[in-house]
């Protein structure tokens, strides 16, 4: 048996990597039926990309506060929030409903059923909230998959003689990494869960296990719209460091007006598990290997909370060219190459336009201009301004269907090299966001094996 350091970490342990598919029973109502004296049965079922859905059922009535009432299955609008206790996760809110069918059984022997099944956007886990209340966080914490092999800061220690049969294995917790001034007003930390294994005469195993998590926190409150877009530029900065889809877990929110009894007296923060549908949410395919990322916390030369922030900054202002980008690079997802190429030139063309402006200058100069600082690492065999150029030709081909007199557009291999050299082209960007500048970036990543690799589909042999 081991006993859990902290109570994050023991709320860690227990989860999977995304969100557990679950399916749990309870009560529900309206927020307007303050003593839930109206409730009905029903399944709360959770999908494993975060989809909400709830299924109810109950004896029809006149009732407007009742979710099995003929007034409710007729008005969508009544059903925005439904409140509930269920077996497993006790008080639950769910937020955003849309009533998505109604199921009304004839009358029998007197009695009529009604059914309704709602998808949520949010679900809350731990939470009832009042009618009108808007719900809002003061701090949120996660868990990102590849977290500990990008910082490398294992506080374990083995040393160990096989032949000898002995071992002696040691552990510290690493010091918290303070993240002051991601945003106005906002900071945050990694910290380190572990468990540590008891002792016995009887044990014949003992276990040290470690977790980097994210705490991310505002001197005012987020809604859950801004709170879980901070965990994705969290994540999303992961993505890019690792060079591989990784996947958030553990999300739990904290609000400085939602307190329970603490175990030594007073009060704290409730936790409260948030639960809602991220379709980019795609896993790592491959071994987290340091050699294989992109970069780690060791090669930046900047403090990791002066990266984040610049970061935070670009992808809050101008956020289409990371999601095009991230959603073409996505594990979950099958696209063609034509569907990936189309995602990363929108990216291209989105992200020139938050670096440069200008509404009406041609694809052609804003790839030019995009390629001119990294053009000796894309593997071109032609000029920046020639390259932009047979990007804008290729994308009126493939993505708008525009026909061209000569048949000088690249199909099958050729699209897949321009198709990664856009990815390359992006991926410098990007890390230059991280740097504060391209000659920082290619200092960092022109040399890594994450660039070599995509580098052997772009140069011919």
């Amino acid at each position: 048996m081991s006993y859990p350091a902290n109570p994050f970490e023991q709320m860690k342990w227990q989860h999977p990597m995304r969100v557990e598919e679950m399916e749990d029973y309870g009560f529900f109502w309206l927020p307007e039926d303050a003593q839930a004296d109206h409730r009905v049965p029903g399944v709360l079922r959770v999908a494993p990309s975060g989809a909400v859905v709830l299924e109810t059922f109950g004896l029809m009535g006149d009732e407007p506060r009742s979710l099995a009432s003929a007034f409710i299955a007729s008005d969508a609008h009544s059903t925005r929030r439904i409140l509930g206790v269920t077996k497993d996760h006790g008080y639950v809110t769910l937020d955003g409903c849309l009533r998505t069918e109604n199921k009304l059984q004839s009358r029998t022997r007197g009695a009529s059923f009604v059914g309704g099944t709602y998808r949520a956007t949010w679900l809350f886990a731990g939470l009832l909230s009042e009618p009108e209340e808007i719900i809002g966080f003061s701090r949120v914490t996660f868990t990102v998959e590849g977290l500990d092999e990008w910082l490398a800061m294992s506080g374990i220690r083995v040393d160990g003689d096989a032949r000898g049969g002995h071992a002696t294995i040691s552990f510290r917790a690493p010091q918290a990494i303070a993240l002051p001034e991601l945003q106005h007003r906002e900071s945050g930390k990694i910290g380190f869960g572990f468990s540590i294994p008891s002792a016995w005469k009887e044990t014949k195993e003992a276990q040290v296990s470690q977790l980097a998590y994210v705490e991310l926190s505002a001197a005012d409150l987020w809604t859950a719209d801004e709170a879980t877009r901070r965990v994705m530029w969290f994540r999303d900065f992961l993505r890019l460091a690792t060079d591989q889809s990784v996947a958030v877990s553990g999300l739990t929110g904290y609000s400085r007006g939602v307190t329970e009894p603490a175990p030594g007296g007073g009060e704290r923060e409730s936790e409260i598990e948030i639960i809602y549908e991220e379709r980019d949410q795609g896993e790592a395919e491959r071994n987290l290997l340091g050699a294989l990322m992109m970069f780690q916390r060791s090669d930046l030369n900047d403090d990791l909370h002066v990266c984040l922030a610049r970061w935070f900054d670009m992808y809050s202002a101008h956020y289409q060219p990371f999601r095009l980008y991230f959603s073409a690079a996505d594990s979950s997802r099958t696209s063609t190459v034509d569907e990936k190429f189309r995602q990363l030139t929108e990216a291209l063309e989105t992200l020139d336009k938050a670096l440069n402006g200008g509404s009406k200058r041609k694809l052609r100069k804003r790839i030019q201009r995009l390629t001119e600082p990294f053009a000796e690492y894309l593997g071109l065999e032609e000029s920046s301004e020639e390259f932009g150029r047979k990007v804008a030709r290729t994308r009126n081909v493939v993505v708008h269907h525009i026909p061209l007199e000569d048949h000088d557009v690249p199909r099958g291999a050729e699209l897949i090299r321009l198709t990664y050299q856009c990815e390359l082209l992006l991926i410098f960007h990007f890390v230059a966001v991280v740097t504060g500048s391209t000659v920082s970036a290619l200092k960092l990543i022109k040399d890594r094996e994450a660039i070599a690799r995509r580098l052997r589909v772009v140069v011919k042999r």
